[in-house]
């Protein structure tokens, strides 16, 4: 549907500003709901599809709706919300903002009237009454989206900074300027669940009659964070790397010195930040190793948001692959880095036919007079079609990105992807899966459908 709609743009433009992106969003969220199971913890937060170009907002082919966040590294562009897994960091749902009017036309906002609320509520809603762990940062958390979750089956950890509506702030104010050690914390109950005198008295299983907890942890600055599961028992010490400069009295010489900064937490607070940073990683991945938007020059937003797609599925490849690889293949002897695995990818991709001969840039043939030269034009046209053809492209720009030529590539680099891809489309052509008399190991896997993939613990 994506690609009909760019043939036909001289068709008067559809209602929906979005049209030519939506069926990708709704195919990958759709996919990635039916093929992928998610552990414990989920994440939520946003993610960029950087664009300079033209603006909605003041001509017609402009990107219907523009968000600006300073700062974001890439600030300026489509914004996404999205949900990832904690365990494996692979992203689960996408939501596009278009905009404050048409944001409170979606579902969730009528009960909640927060947008915050609202976005959490839609993006975990496949998740509900399932008891799994929402994490978020301060754009979504309140105790409102704390309580609205509970209700519907979830637990919540949120940081809070500006939505504080119910949220002891003056009293952990307080506290903070009575001068508490570093690592120090402060911890209230916000909500008790009342007993009704017609039932028992026996703890109850309904996340929505658990009590709400304000925790306030003394780190560099205070740290508050809302939340209906965790402790406060003592938990794994946050330890982070520091150095500084000291003069030597031996050698009279200044010298740097490396140390571990130790600071004591509740298992409440390591929980939150052991998980609350998943989707900013899968962004540096993105935005920062892969930049395929910086590479891919084009003047037409649903290409930019297209490429950002193609790009999440790539850094999720990477991520299904190492952890993969961590949790299940303990044979393998050593773990590629993600600069390793997309350049053995591009390879993969584009020399599907021979992926273990030698070549160099200059003297490779086209990809597609390769495929074409293997299994024939009519089999292309019939069964790869577009499709195809476009990934190629992408492969070949992701290759132009790559310093090294990487040969005898392992299958489960190119099966990471496939198998991750299968969110972005439902369904997808497949070429002849084996040329006549060629080993198993010849087989082209264009096929975009998956397998379920479970990473519950």
């Amino acid at each position: 549907m994506f690609y009909v709609y760019l043939l036909m743009r001289d068709q008067p433009r559809p209602s929906d500003h979005w049209a030519e992106i939506r069926p990708l969003i709704d195919g990958f969220n759709n996919a990635r709901e039916k093929n992928f199971e998610p552990g414990k913890v989920l994440c939520v937060d946003e993610c960029m599809s950087a664009w300079r170009g033209k603006n909605g907002k003041y001509c017609v082919e402009g990107m219907p709706h523009v968000t600006k966040i300073i700062r974001k590294p890439e600030g300026v562009g489509a914004e996404l919300k999205s949900i990832g897994c904690g365990e494996s960091g692979i992203l689960l749902r996408l939501e596009l903002i278009e905009g404050s009017e048409e944001q409170k036309k979606k579902d969730h906002y009528a009960e909640t009237q927060s947008e915050g609320t609202a976005v959490t509520a839609r993006l975990s809603e496949p998740w509900f009454n399932t008891k799994r762990v929402v994490v978020a940062d301060s754009a979504f958390s309140s105790i409102k989206t704390c309580k609205y979750l509970a209700s519907n089956g979830l637990y919540f950890m949120g940081m809070v900074k500006t939505a504080r509506k119910e949220f002891p702030v003056d009293y952990f104010k307080q506290w903070i300027e009575s001068g508490p050690a570093r690592g120090e914390f402060c911890m209230l109950c916000l909500k008790q669940p009342v007993p009704n005198p017609a039932e028992n008295t026996q703890p109850t299983s309904s996340i929505a009659q658990l009590p709400i907890y304000a925790c306030c942890w003394n780190d560099r600055k205070a740290k508050c964070i809302v939340s209906n599961c965790g402790d406060s028992t003592r938990g794994t010490p946050s330890s982070r790397r520091r150095h500084r400069i000291v003069d030597n009295e031996e050698s009279g010489e200044r010298e740097t010195v490396r140390y571990n900064k130790v600071v004591e937490r509740p298992q409440m607070i390591e929980l939150f930040f052991n998980n609350f940073n998943i989707i900013d990683v899968h962004d540096h991945f993105r935005q920062g190793s892969l930049a395929i938007e910086k590479s891919w020059k084009t003047q037409s937003w649903w290409h930019r948001v297209f490429s950002t797609v193609i790009a999440m599925c790539i850094v999720d490849a990477y991520l299904m692959y190492r952890y993969e690889s961590e949790s299940v293949d303990h044979s393998k002897p050593k773990i590629l880095d993600f600069a390793d695995f997309r350049s053995r990818l591009a390879y993969q991709m584009i020399h599907q036919d021979n992926p273990s001969t030698p070549t160099t840039r200059s003297k490779a043939t086209s990809p597609i007079q390769t495929v074409v030269s293997t299994y024939g034009i009519a089999n292309i046209v019939i069964q790869a079609s577009f499709i195809f053809t476009f990934y190629v492209r992408i492969c070949r720009r992701i290759r132009i990105m790559s310093s090294s030529l990487s040969l005898n590539c392992p299958n489960i680099v190119i099966k990471a992807l496939f198998a991750i891809s299968g969110a972005v489309f439902n369904a997808a052509p497949r070429l002849p899966s084996i040329v006549k008399g060629a080993p198993t190991s010849r087989m082209v896997p264009l096929c975009l459908f998956v397998q379920p993939i479970s990473v519950i613990a």
